[in-house]
């Protein structure tokens, strides 16, 4: 499996879309890992997108991201775990024991709700826009 981590020094970056460096990490049945680094710093947030569809990433970790990338990338069978902070070390074990959902790598003042959106505009499912006047018609 092929982990794509979004780097800023020793920690996930707090938004994919402005992130200068990844780092790729390739998982192995023996449980080993090869992990390189690229530079992102030269490509636009869509770019990026389409560089981790060209490196066959399985997974993606980051903080924010926009919902358009998301999609880009959710489309291309790429796993989006978004709203995450964290050491990078630690969200490698982390991506191999499944623990994404442990308070220490949820984004501060982020909570669960912010994994959750859905491609409607709601959260949760809850029937409430996210944002006011969101999804709603403008009155002539």
């Amino acid at each position: 499996m092929r982990v794509a981590l979004v780097a800023w020094n020793d920690r996930l970056a707090p938004l994919f879309d402005t992130a200068v460096w990844w780092i790729l990490v390739d998982c192995t049945v023996e449980g080993r890992e090869i992990r390189r680094m690229e530079c992102l710093m030269e490509r636009t947030p869509q770019e990026k997108a389409r560089r981790a569809v060209e490196l066959e990433v399985d997974l993606l970790l980051c903080g924010a991201i926009s919902r358009s990338l998301e999609v880009f990338l959710q489309e291309r069978r790429i796993q989006v775990r978004s709203f995450l902070s964290g050491g990078l070390d630690e969200l490698v074990e982390a991506c191999r024991r499944e623990e994404f959902d442990q308070r220490p790598f949820v984004m501060p003042g982020c909570r669960s709700r912010c994994r959750n959106r859905q491609r409607n505009g709601f959260l949760d499912g809850d029937e409430r826009p996210r944002r006011p006047g969101h999804g709603q018609k403008r009155r002539s």
